[in-house]
């Protein structure tokens, strides 16, 4: 018996399966080294909830580095020739303008039990001929399940629901589930203005250095600096659609690849702020300081120290060929996996459409890293993903933009998948926080009852209560509030105000909804939607004496549209107290929003994409896009428009890119020459203040 079945035997599978798997996978795929090569800096923020720091103070723009600004922004390092045909550009001919085409882009919804991590440690044995679709599997490869079942520590019943019902879901070619997510699609409010920038958060120098839980042995790595990947399943040599092993550029949102901008910065910390507040209650550490490999893949059963990557990027090409335009990707359940070489690594979060929000991109990351510990979508019995209501949606449905985001057990109208996310995520090595503040009044923590004080707390479930005891000196009013995290937390606070034996003296627990505010990015404003009512704040006039009070997370059901038990309701809060010797403070007025400027000085909207069509047989090969002006122009005149060609191969898949130079202002029409084959086209708009996002795609058309 061969070393390999001898292996495969030893980590559960039978003799025939393994028979099976060496016959399916004569070949293995190498693993070289596939770590980023970016230098962290050594800063650490150990309290990142605490500052509110003026981006006034940090106007500069800082370097990404030696080795960011030797990398090949545009395209990866290597491209197997099979991967990009060799050939002269393609030109275009327009119905106006007469312009030449010129630079060219390179480089579960269904119910099922609770499973845990792989404990075997991964491999890279092909079993499947390449990259294939859950659907493909089935049609194809079905008397191959019970090992793949194997593989992704799923019963082979449960694998078989997983792969027809969930659209998103794909296995690399040994054998691994991963998904691809759709292309996220945000709309701006016509007629307004984005001239002011987003808030940093803290001090420019601490951008690359944010730390949710420094000291923790299990990190989650945001990763914005750019990254090489190569010998990971996202380079599977087996499949006709990859990601060539290469370096590829980070996040980026005005072209400049060498340097964050200062709005950069702040896009950086707002999404790392609220990816840490979906893990708060976890014993893991959100960063953007790269840890290093060591502190990421797990070497062995008893490595106590691992995590995992998501790379941030804004490189066209990495999208199109990596997935064909999807927002996310990422291997199901590989966190805390046995991989020394990081084949199952990293997620991928594809921000490239410069007006993609903060919001949307860290509930992306989020749920990009659920994936990677155990957890499916949560759906519906006629979608892969629940939408949620304008005030409510789960973390891994399709929540953008709701005002409240937490993980979900599927008690949602029509939830077909009661998998309990925290459950899950803790059998997949991602523990709960230790209680940091018992319940009990015998052991509760003291606060002073004179002058003002802070403490710092988190709700790690719907049974985790706080309390604190308050001695006061003197009889006084005494103010007490808790308050998280702000915008899109997702710990809704009650506040309990009791006497030294324990009787309710006030309860706080606002009823909460939401409401529509706007963001600015890129120009423009956008929706978002806020919760309102997840504060908690407690007023009364005590006498001296001692005094509890105890801070729980809850549910909602005061509104329709903003319904939620108290299941996820969980993160970190402060709570603040205002005893003996202060005054207490008065409400905080909400701010009257400022009228919108009337006029409009923002990059132009998406044009409306027209009706593609085919080439003339016979003729010049080329097929024709056409478009409609965008209806939001910015405030300034369109300088003209570039068209984009994706080619397709049979499965739809982009298989080549090509990216037309700018055209006349009054062209709507462009008959594009291409190589023969099946395209599809997108179309963006351009004004003094930079280009427009991508439109819609057209239909697919031939170039013949």
């Amino acid at each position: 018996m061969t070393p390999r079945a001898r292996r495969l035997i030893a980590l559960g599978a039978t003799t025939a399966v393994a028979a099976a798997v060496l016959a399916h996978g004569a070949d293995s795929l190498s693993v070289p080294d596939s770590r980023t090569a970016i230098t962290a800096p050594s800063v650490r923020v150990a309290e990142p909830a605490d500052p509110a720091v003026s981006s006034a103070a940090a106007d500069g723009r800082r370097d990404r580095g030696a080795a960011r600004r030797a990398r090949v922004a545009e395209a990866p390092a290597q491209e197997p020739a099979t991967d990009r045909p060799t050939g002269d550009e393609p030109a275009s001919d327009q119905t106006a303008g007469d312009q030449t085409a010129g630079d060219r882009t390179g480089a579960t919804s269904t119910p099922r039990a609770v499973r845990g991590p792989q404990a075997s440690g991964v491999t890279t044995d092909r079993v499947l001929p390449r990259t294939l679709t859950g659907r493909e599997v089935l049609a194809s490869h079905r008397d191959l399940l019970p090992e793949l079942a194997r593989r992704n520590s799923r019963s082979t019943a449960e694998l078989r629901d997983l792969l027809s019902q969930d659209e998103t879901v794909h296995l690399v070619s040994a054998g691994y589930v991963f998904y691809a997510e759709p292309q996220a699609q945000e709309a701006a409010v016509e007629g307004t203005t984005g001239q002011v920038p987003l808030t940093a958060l803290f001090p420019q120098a601490q951008t690359f250095a944010l730390h949710s839980r420094p000291g923790s042995t299990r990190t989650v790595y945001l990763d914005f600096d750019g990254a090489t990947v190569s010998g990971t399943a996202w380079n599977d040599a087996g499949s006709d659609h990859r990601l060539p092993s290469g370096t590829w550029k980070g996040w980026d949102s005005n072209g400049d690849a060498t340097t964050f901008s200062l709005n950069e910065h702040a896009w950086v910390q707002h999404v790392w702020r609220q990816v840490a507040e979906s893990f708060a209650a976890f014993d893991v550490d959100v960063t953007t300081a790269d840890p290093g490999a060591a502190a990421l893949r797990r070497e062995t059963e008893s490595d106590p120290t691992y995590g995992t990557r998501v790379v941030f990027t804004s490189d066209t090409s990495a999208n199109d060929q990596a997935c064909s335009g999807c927002f996310g990707l990422a291997m199901d359940g590989s966190f805390g996996e046995v991989d020394p070489a990081g084949f199952r690594s990293p997620a991928w979060v594809f921000a490239d459409n410069p007006a993609l929000s903060p919001v949307l991109t860290a509930q992306g990351a989020a749920h990009e890293v659920g994936h990677t510990l155990g957890l499916s979508h949560d759906a519906t019995a006629t979608s892969t993903y629940y939408r949620g209501t304008d005030g409510w949606g789960p973390l891994m449905g399709l929540s953008a933009m709701r005002a409240v985001n937490q993980w979900s057990r599927g008690e949602y109208a029509g939830a077909n998948n009661p998998e309990d996310d925290l459950q899950v995520m803790q059998e997949h090595h991602l523990p709960l926080l230790a209680d940091d503040h018992p319940e009990e009044r015998t052991a509760a923590t003291a606060v002073s009852g004179d002058g003002s004080t802070t403490a710092r707390g988190v709700i790690t479930s719907r049974s985790d209560v706080d309390t604190f005891r308050l001695d006061l000196g003197c009889d006084t009013t005494v103010q007490a509030a808790a308050k998280g995290i702000g915008a899109q937390t997702a710990l809704d606070l009650s506040l309990e105000l009791q006497d030294a034996d324990g009787r309710r003296l006030d309860l706080a627990s606002p009823a909460s909804g939401y409401r529509m505010d706007t963001y600015p990015l890129g120009g423009l404003l956008y929706p978002v939607y806020v919760s309102t009512g997840m504060d908690a704040t407690v007023t009364r006039t005590l006498t001296r004496g001692t005094y509890y009070l105890r801070v729980d997370g809850v549910g909602n059901s005061s509104s329709a549209t903003s319904t939620y038990s108290d299941y996820a309701s969980i993160g970190s809060y402060t709570l603040t107290t205002h005893g003996c010797g202060t005054t207490v403070p008065a409400p905080t007025p909400t701010p009257t929003p400022a009228p919108a400027s009337p006029v409009v000085l923002s990059r132009p909207g998406a044009p409306s994409i027209g009706a593609a069509s085919s080439g003339s047989a016979g003729g010049t090969v080329s097929a024709t896009a056409r478009w409609a002006a965008p209806r939001v122009t910015g405030g300034q005149a369109i300088l003209g428009y570039r068209v984009r060609a994706y080619k397709l191969d049979s499965r739809n898949r982009v298989v080549r890119t090509y990216t037309t130079g700018r055209t006349a202002a009054n062209v709507r029409a462009l008959v594009y020459r291409l190589p023969q084959g099946r395209y599809t086209f997108v179309v963006t708009a351009e004004n003094g203040l930079g280009a427009s996002p991508w439109s819609s795609r057209s239909v697919i058309v031939t170039a013949r």
